[in-house]
């Protein structure tokens, strides 16, 4: 081999790096078309010529990371949650079935009291208790009841007991039996909901301490990497280093900034599926979160 030249095999590893990074490049290009497909239907695109423009994003990615506590994340989460407040009222609403079951059963007694004032008005007739014919009559009108009634001249009361046993009342118990079956499917249903959203909340802020971990480790990395390949590094080493070693060392380039974006996206998405899990989703939107990219629509030339 003479020297100053490449190696057939280097060559050869060299064509198959680019051929792996023009594959690399297609199916990327796929996943930013099918991304903006996604993002135009969100949009709400429904002219065809409105689908052929292209979205290009106008600001970079940021993302700032925070640090969130797991017992106040499970505690809000348990408070905003709505599927936990449905169960809740249904428990509620159980227990009020029950009760109602419960009373069907039991004897009845029922106890009710009365008191007022009465008065008699109109023409007044007297017959004889005789012979059965009038002998006298007393004419009255409207204000004689009124007048009764306000002196409290006729007063009346009364009293009833009313006491009931209902003999074999099955479908009283059929209820019951059905109200209990009711409020324990209620309890049972309440306390898994609880356990599923603790779970969610413990995996999510797991998510978000974990993504955000691999933002710190891939800027890390790209520091590393700059300070790798500076030109003092690389005129510290051999001064006409063989072609086969550049080669191998151009196939082990790392590619840094590729890395933090695609962590910077994990990291939103894992921060999105935070605030779903502890039901601080609207809040996101009334208040915004990170940096928002403002994408703009372009029709290709």
């Amino acid at each position: 081999m003479r020297i100053g030249t490449s190696a057939p095999i280097d060559i050869v590893q060299s064509e198959a790096t680019v051929a792996s990074r023009e594959l690399d490049i297609i199916v990327a290009e796929n996943q930013v078309g099918n991304a903006e497909d996604v993002l135009k239907g969100l949009m709400g695109f429904e002219n065809p010529d409105d689908w052929k423009s292209r979205i290009v994003p106008m600001d970079a990615l940021g993302v700032t990371t925070t640090t969130v506590s797991l017992d106040e994340s499970i505690a809000q989460a348990l408070q905003n949650r709505p599927e936990l407040r449905q169960r809740q009222i249904e428990t509620q609403i159980s227990q009020i079935n029950l009760l109602s079951a419960k009373n069907g059963v039991l004897p009845q007694l029922d106890f009710s009291l009365r008191y007022g004032f009465a008065g008699v008005g109109g023409t007044q007739t007297f017959f004889d208790p005789t012979t059965g014919l009038p002998i006298a009559s007393l004419a009255g009108g409207w204000d004689d009841p009124l007048s009764q009634i306000l002196n409290h001249q006729y007063n009346n009361w009364g009293a009833l007991i009313n006491f009931s046993l209902p003999l074999g009342n099955t479908t009283a118990r059929a209820n019951l039996a059905q109200a209990r079956f009711g409020a324990s499917s209620a309890k049972q249903n309440t306390a898994l909901t609880q356990q599923a959203i603790i779970s969610d909340v413990r995996n999510a802020v797991r998510g978000l301490d974990a993504s955000s971990k691999g933002i710190s480790a891939a800027m890390k990395s790209r520091e590393l990497a700059s300070a790798t390949w500076t030109p003092s590094r690389r005129s510290s080493t051999t001064a006409c280093p063989p072609r086969s070693t550049w080669s191998r060392s151009r196939t082990t380039w790392p590619r840094p900034r590729p890395r933090s974006c695609r962590r910077a996206c994990i990291y939103r998405q894992a921060e999105a599926v935070y605030r779903t899990a502890v039901a601080a989703c609207w809040k996101a939107w009334a208040c915004g979160s990170g940096t928002k990219s403002s994408p703009r629509s372009s029709t290709p030339g």
